[in-house]
Protein backbone atom coordinates (compact mmCIF):
# COMPACT_ATOMS: atom_id res chain seq x y z
CA UNK A 1 0.00 0.00 0.00
CA UNK A 2 1.02 3.41 -0.80
CA UNK A 3 -0.57 7.08 0.05
CA UNK A 4 -2.39 9.04 -3.03
CA UNK A 5 -3.76 12.03 -3.99
CA UNK A 6 -7.50 11.44 -4.72
CA UNK A 7 -9.36 13.93 -6.85
CA UNK A 8 -10.58 15.58 -4.30
CA UNK A 9 -7.01 16.53 -3.25
CA UNK A 10 -7.00 14.71 -0.02
CA UNK A 11 -4.32 11.59 0.64
CA UNK A 12 -5.67 7.76 0.86
CA UNK A 13 -4.22 4.62 1.33
CA UNK A 14 -4.30 2.68 -2.39
CA UNK A 15 -3.49 -0.73 -2.91
CA UNK A 16 -1.35 -0.38 -6.02
CA UNK A 17 -1.94 -4.23 -7.21
CA UNK A 18 -5.57 -3.37 -7.02
CA UNK A 19 -5.03 -0.34 -8.91
CA UNK A 20 -2.73 -1.72 -11.52
CA UNK A 21 -4.47 -4.50 -12.28
CA UNK A 22 -7.70 -1.80 -12.89
CA UNK A 23 -5.34 -0.25 -15.41
CA UNK A 24 -4.71 -3.57 -17.29
CA UNK A 25 -8.45 -4.16 -17.56
CA UNK A 26 -9.05 -0.74 -18.97
CA UNK A 27 -6.08 -1.42 -21.23
CA UNK A 28 -7.03 -4.44 -22.29
CA UNK A 29 -10.47 -3.16 -23.23
CA UNK A 30 -9.21 0.26 -24.81
CA UNK A 31 -7.56 -2.66 -27.25
CA UNK A 32 -10.13 -5.20 -27.80
CA UNK A 33 -10.67 -3.93 -31.42
CA UNK A 34 -7.33 -3.46 -32.77
CA UNK A 35 -7.02 -6.01 -35.26
CA UNK A 36 -11.22 -6.19 -35.95
CA UNK A 37 -13.01 -5.52 -38.90
CA UNK A 38 -12.37 -6.88 -42.15
CA UNK A 39 -9.28 -5.95 -44.40
CA UNK A 40 -10.02 -4.84 -47.95
CA UNK A 41 -8.07 -6.70 -50.80
CA UNK A 42 -6.45 -4.74 -53.94
CA UNK A 43 -4.52 -7.65 -54.99
CA UNK A 44 -4.18 -8.25 -58.73
CA UNK A 45 -5.70 -4.68 -58.82
CA UNK A 46 -9.20 -5.93 -58.38
CA UNK A 47 -10.69 -4.68 -54.69
CA UNK A 48 -12.80 -6.81 -52.86
CA UNK A 49 -14.03 -6.51 -49.22
CA UNK A 50 -16.45 -8.74 -47.56
CA UNK A 51 -15.64 -12.43 -49.33
CA UNK A 52 -16.40 -10.60 -52.61
CA UNK A 53 -15.20 -8.43 -55.60
CA UNK A 54 -16.48 -4.74 -55.07
CA UNK A 55 -18.70 -4.13 -58.55
CA UNK A 56 -17.04 -1.31 -60.78
CA UNK A 57 -13.51 -1.81 -58.67
CA UNK A 58 -14.56 1.22 -57.04
CA UNK A 59 -15.36 2.14 -53.39
CA UNK A 60 -16.57 5.43 -51.36
CA UNK A 61 -15.09 4.98 -48.27
CA UNK A 62 -14.48 7.59 -45.34
CA UNK A 63 -10.55 7.02 -43.97
CA UNK A 64 -10.97 7.39 -40.61
CA UNK A 65 -7.28 7.39 -39.45
CA UNK A 66 -4.05 5.51 -40.81
CA UNK A 67 -0.53 4.74 -39.37
CA UNK A 68 2.98 3.33 -40.54
CA UNK A 69 3.53 -0.77 -40.61
CA UNK A 70 6.29 -2.49 -41.26
CA UNK A 71 5.95 -6.21 -42.36
CA UNK A 72 9.41 -8.78 -42.95
CA UNK A 73 9.12 -12.47 -43.55
CA UNK A 74 11.98 -14.77 -43.28
CA UNK A 75 11.20 -17.06 -46.31
CA UNK A 76 9.21 -15.60 -49.87
CA UNK A 77 6.08 -14.10 -48.88
CA UNK A 78 3.09 -16.13 -50.49
CA UNK A 79 0.06 -14.29 -50.86
CA UNK A 80 -2.04 -17.52 -51.50
CA UNK A 81 -1.05 -18.05 -47.89
CA UNK A 82 -1.04 -15.27 -45.79
CA UNK A 83 0.56 -15.82 -43.01
CA UNK A 84 2.05 -13.31 -39.93
CA UNK A 85 4.96 -11.47 -40.80
CA UNK A 86 8.13 -13.03 -38.61
CA UNK A 87 8.98 -9.21 -37.81
CA UNK A 88 6.19 -5.80 -37.80
CA UNK A 89 5.99 -2.99 -36.10
CA UNK A 90 3.63 -0.13 -36.09
CA UNK A 91 3.44 3.24 -35.40
CA UNK A 92 2.88 6.89 -35.99
CA UNK A 93 6.63 8.65 -36.09
CA UNK A 94 9.14 6.37 -38.34
CA UNK A 95 11.97 7.34 -35.65
CA UNK A 96 9.81 5.63 -32.97
CA UNK A 97 9.19 2.27 -34.65
CA UNK A 98 10.23 -1.24 -33.21
CA UNK A 99 9.58 -4.39 -34.04
CA UNK A 100 5.44 -5.06 -31.92
CA UNK A 101 5.89 -6.98 -28.77
CA UNK A 102 4.69 -10.42 -30.64
CA UNK A 103 6.99 -10.20 -33.44
CA UNK A 104 8.56 -13.77 -33.96
CA UNK A 105 11.57 -13.15 -34.98
CA UNK A 106 12.50 -9.36 -34.19
CA UNK A 107 14.90 -8.44 -36.16
CA UNK A 108 16.63 -4.99 -34.44
CA UNK A 109 15.90 -2.96 -31.56
CA UNK A 110 14.33 -0.69 -33.46
CA UNK A 111 13.30 -0.61 -37.58
CA UNK A 112 15.66 2.83 -37.99
CA UNK A 113 18.91 0.94 -37.04
CA UNK A 114 17.53 -2.31 -38.73
CA UNK A 115 19.25 -3.99 -41.06
CA UNK A 116 16.07 -5.17 -43.02
CA UNK A 117 15.34 -1.74 -43.40
CA UNK A 118 17.91 -0.68 -45.94
CA UNK A 119 17.73 0.17 -49.42
CA UNK A 120 18.77 -2.72 -51.68
CA UNK A 121 18.03 -5.77 -48.86
CA UNK A 122 15.18 -6.82 -51.06
CA UNK A 123 15.19 -10.61 -52.59
CA UNK A 124 13.71 -9.32 -55.88
CA UNK A 125 14.40 -5.09 -57.25
CA UNK A 126 15.93 -2.20 -55.46
CA UNK A 127 13.85 -2.66 -52.11
CA UNK A 128 13.45 -2.93 -48.53
CA UNK A 129 13.68 -6.75 -47.36
CA UNK A 130 11.05 -5.21 -44.79
CA UNK A 131 8.00 -3.23 -46.20
CA UNK A 132 7.04 0.16 -45.31
CA UNK A 133 2.99 -0.18 -45.63
CA UNK A 134 0.23 2.59 -44.73
CA UNK A 135 -2.51 0.95 -42.57
CA UNK A 136 -5.68 3.04 -43.07
CA UNK A 137 -8.75 2.53 -41.08
CA UNK A 138 -11.97 3.32 -42.78
CA UNK A 139 -15.71 3.13 -42.66
CA UNK A 140 -17.78 2.36 -45.70
CA UNK A 141 -20.24 4.90 -47.08
CA UNK A 142 -23.05 2.61 -46.91
CA UNK A 143 -22.53 2.87 -42.90
CA UNK A 144 -22.79 6.41 -42.49
CA UNK A 145 -26.52 6.22 -43.63
CA UNK A 146 -27.05 3.89 -40.78
CA UNK A 147 -25.91 4.01 -37.31
CA UNK A 148 -22.19 5.10 -37.17
CA UNK A 149 -21.73 3.33 -34.45
CA UNK A 150 -22.63 -0.12 -35.52
CA UNK A 151 -20.10 0.94 -38.30
CA UNK A 152 -17.68 -2.56 -38.97
CA UNK A 153 -13.84 -0.82 -39.38
CA UNK A 154 -12.36 -2.04 -42.31
CA UNK A 155 -8.40 -1.46 -42.87
CA UNK A 156 -6.31 -1.29 -45.91
CA UNK A 157 -2.83 -1.81 -46.38
CA UNK A 158 -1.46 0.86 -48.55
CA UNK A 159 1.61 -1.00 -50.36
CA UNK A 160 5.14 0.41 -50.74
CA UNK A 161 4.41 1.24 -54.68
CA UNK A 162 1.76 3.33 -53.34
CA UNK A 163 3.21 5.42 -51.03
CA UNK A 164 4.03 8.18 -53.12
CA UNK A 165 0.20 8.62 -54.03
CA UNK A 166 -0.98 8.10 -50.81
CA UNK A 167 1.22 11.21 -49.55
CA UNK A 168 0.80 13.14 -52.27
CA UNK A 169 -2.90 13.00 -51.39
CA UNK A 170 -2.54 13.58 -48.15
CA UNK A 171 -0.43 16.73 -49.09
CA UNK A 172 -3.10 17.54 -51.26
CA UNK A 173 -5.91 17.22 -47.88
CA UNK A 174 -3.88 19.71 -45.73
CA UNK A 175 -3.57 22.33 -48.51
Amino acid sequence: MAKAKTATGTTAMVKWDEEMASMAMAATATEAGVGAGSFISIKGGRLSYAGGEVPGNKMNVVILDAILENNWYKGKFDPDNPATPDCYAFGREEADMKPHADSPIPQSEDCPSCKQNVWGTADIGKGKACANRRRMAMITESDLDEDITKAEVAFLRVPPTSLKGWAGYVRQLAN
